[in-house]
Order: C-alpha cells, then structure tokens, then sequence
C-alpha cells in the first residue's frame, strides 16, 4: 500500500509533458518556429539578442495563436483602432500577440534612450498619434519579422529595467521575462514574480487555475528543449 502511495505521489508530481497537454496546437507551434527559425536567429543576431529566450518568451503565444487564430475577427477592431487609438481598441495581433499599446509602449521607451533610438529606428514612429502612423504600426504588428524586432527591443529594454535579472539562472531570467511579457513589464520586479507563479494559461485570470497552467513554465520547458539541441 505504502509502494502504491509513493508511485502516485510521483506520477502526480511529474512536470506537465506540454506537448501533449496542448496536442495539436503545441505541434502547430513547433512547424511555426521550424518555418521561421533561420530568419528569427538571422533577425536575434543583428539586434544582439539571444533567439533561444526570444522564441521561449513567445512560444506559448504560439500555441495560443494556433487555438484561437480561427475564432477572432480583428477587422473592425482595427478600424477602431486606426481611427481612436489603443485607449478605444486594443487587441493581439499575429503570431506573437501583440497588443497596439504593447508595441506604443516600447517605442516610447525607444525614444528615451540615444542609444535604442539608433538601433531600434525601424520602430520610430514620425506621427504617433496619427490615424497614418497607428494603420502603419497595425500593419507592422502584422509582419512576423517586424514582431520580432518588437520583441528584440523589449528584451532589450527589460534588460536595462531589471539589470538584476540578469544574474540569475538562465531559467528563472526565461520565466521573468516570459511573464513580463505575457502580464505586462511596466510593473515591480516582485511582482512580476508573483505573477509567475499564477496559473492562467491558455485562458487567463478568470478561469480557475486548477484547468490552466503557467505561462512562464511553458516557457522554460521549451527554452530547455531550444538549448539542449544547440
């Protein structure tokens, strides 16, 4: 009795297999970075990134992506968008899900430091707030590589925001920002990590987190796969 007691306390505590968690979807998610990887590590290289935790950050968003891609309907959004703003429309766009306000945010950030500026000039706006400039950022939003520019530019600016991540073991530094990511960098550090620990994937807060899972788990497990085969 006490043999079969350990055997179940050990099965339960085996890590999620995520693969077959999310079936389909997951698979889907695995052709998208096979499809794309010599242009993200070709794009990682230039802006001096490690590709690894940028595909890690985003690969549960491709997941997402491939379960609910069929189910939105963003053409009015964009229109709304493109008339009144993020403060009116604000939704995931493409592969990585990114939000207008997302991409907003970190050209402002862009625009505050010299050296980001000349680095990340594709990003730069020339009218913020024009309806032009917000159709432009749309169809940005909408051109995978374009995205991992984004995405070049936040790991770079959370860098410069939590320097202290950095020192930390490559995984839980793949959590933090994976979590930044998904719940929002513009907040405190503990709470980034707080939020790490919370259940809310794929269908957010409002779900009970005994059907969902971590997002920043997901994240780490497909960073270990990424980096054991290099």
């Amino acid at each position: 009795m006490k043999i079969a007691a350990l055997l179940a306390l050990l099965t339960f505590s085996l890590p999620p297999q995520y693969a077959s968690v999310f079936g389909e979807d997951y698979r889907q998610a695995c052709l998208l970075y096979n499809k794309n990887q010599v242009q993200c590590k070709q794009l990682a290289l230039s802006f001096e990134q490690d590709n690894n935790l940028l595909t890690a950050i985003v690969f549960p968003e491709w997941i997402r992506y491939s379960s609910f891609m069929n189910f939105i309907e963003t053409e009015a959004l964009e229109v709304a968008y493109v008339n009144y703003g993020s403060s009116i429309s604000d939704f995931s766009i493409g592969f990585c899900q990114m939000k207008p306000s997302f991409a907003e945010d970190l050209e402002n950030e862009i625009l505050k430091d010299a050296n980001l500026k000349a680095k990340y000039s594709l990003l730069i706006p020339s009218e913020p707030e024009s309806s032009a400039e917000r159709k432009k950022r749309l169809a940005n939003l909408n051109d995978f590589s374009i995205q991992w520019v984004y995405l070049c530019a936040f790991t770079d600016i959370l860098g410069q925001k939590f320097p202290n991540i950095s020192k930390k073991e490559p995984i839980e530094k793949v959590k933090f920002y994976a979590t930044a990511y998904n719940s929002g960098w513009n907040r405190a550090e503990e709470d980034i990590f707080k939020q790490a620990d919370k259940a809310t994937f794929p269908y957010g807060s409002k779900i009970p987190a005994s059907f969902q899972y971590k997002y920043a788990d997901i994240a780490a497990d497909f960073y270990t796969n990424l980096t054991s085969q290099n």
